[in-house]
């Protein structure tokens, strides 16, 4: 069984991949335009709503909810009002063993729980 990993404001949402709520297909991705069809599952891509503020990943929508106090909650505030796919002519490997990864492990990341460091030491024990 395939599982998603979402980031979430503390670790992450484990998702079966059958139960994203919103995938699309490689074709819908290619064709530049994704917003539609929603509701569809198991397709090779998921949709992801990232929060505002936070930025925690969701797989569903939720605008009803825009005030300070609920950004951190699961109810902060994810629109598709934007849409990208990055090709992967322009995806830059950071894993620890490149040296951007290495560049991104040398940052201050302060007291944040999920920096790119410690997500590619701990993501294969997430759940």
């Amino acid at each position: 069984m395939c599982f998603t990993l979402l980031s979430a404001h503390s670790g992450y949402n484990n998702l079966a991949w059958g139960d994203i709520q919103n995938t699309l297909t490689t074709d819908e991705i290619n064709a530049g335009d994704a917003k539609d069809p929603n509701g569809v599952q198991n397709n090779d891509h998921p949709k992801v709503y990232v929060a505002w503020s936070k930025h925690p990943n969701f797989d569903t929508r939720n605008t009803g909810w825009n005030d300070p106090a609920s950004q951190s909650l699961d109810d902060a505030f994810r629109s598709d009002d934007w849409w990208y796919y990055v090709d992967p002519q322009y995806y830059i490997r950071s894993d620890n063993s490149t040296e951007a990864g290495q560049v991104l492990g040398s940052a201050d990341w302060g007291h944040a729980t999920s920096n790119p460091p410690l997500v590619q030491a701990s993501v294969c024990d997430a759940s």
